[in-house]
């Protein structure tokens, strides 16, 4: 089953570059939705400084051949609950890209633990 992009983020990052966060979905067959405010049926937009990742690996630089990073995405709700269809019902559901103006600097997996609600 192929995956295609259902929502795009598009944002600057501090020093003005224009970024995106693509989120893909697999089985989806339709166009993307861009979540922004100016995107009044979005379920919701990006926060100020969406997104962030870390890398994890020992100090042991020579042994330690796989680098696990793991990705933030910070949103903004319109309304509680809006941001829903984005959680992952499978472990590869939700594929996704950060684009550093055009390239691309992360990729990897929505995984459902991931998601975290600040009332």
């Amino acid at each position: 089953m192929a995956r295609s992009i259902r929502w795009t983020i598009p944002f600057k990052s501090l020093n003005g570059t224009n970024c995106r966060i693509d989120i893909y979905d697999e089985g989806w067959s339709g166009g993307a939705t861009e979540l922004s405010p100016n995107n009044v049926n979005a379920p919701g937009y990006a926060a100020d400084d969406p997104f962030m990742f870390e890398e994890t690996f020992s100090n042991d630089l020579l042994s330690d051949v796989v680098r696990y990073k793991t990705g933030y995405i910070r949103m903004v709700e319109l309304q509680k609950d809006s941001l829903s269809v984005l959680y992952p019902t499978s472990k590869f559901q939700r594929y996704v890209e950060f684009y550093y103006g055009s390239v691309m600097r992360f990729k990897g997996y929505m995984q459902v633990q991931d998601f975290n609600h600040g009332d």
